[in-house]
């Protein structure tokens, strides 16, 4: 992973790629609450008759706020770089 890393970092055209590695981290960041959303209420659904269901819900409903608008600040950084706040929410992510 470290050789992988030291590629990208060390790319000579690094300025244009990593605005590209920053929506792709957005894309993933800005899913992570809702999926969280879903397994918690799914969790919640299961909790009376299974024990790790409810320890599942009450994690979720602890860890969720401290994942809110992290990916706000990602948004903020590729706006920083230049790119259109709107362009960019507006983007679809790559199936891949």
């Amino acid at each position: 992973m470290f050789d992988a890393l030291d590629r990208f970092w060390s790319q000579r055209d690094l300025a244009a790629r990593y605005p590209e590695l920053l929506f792709q981290i957005h894309c993933v960041v800005r899913a992570t609450v809702p999926v969280m959303e879903a397994a918690r209420r799914r969790a919640e659904e299961l909790s009376a008759s299974d024990p790790v269901a409810a320890g599942v819900a009450d994690y979720l409903a602890r860890h969720i706020p401290e994942e809110l608008h992290h990916d706000d600040w990602l948004l903020d950084d590729i706006v920083a770089l230049g790119a259109s706040r709107d362009a960019v929410l507006r983007r679809v992510p790559s199936a891949a």
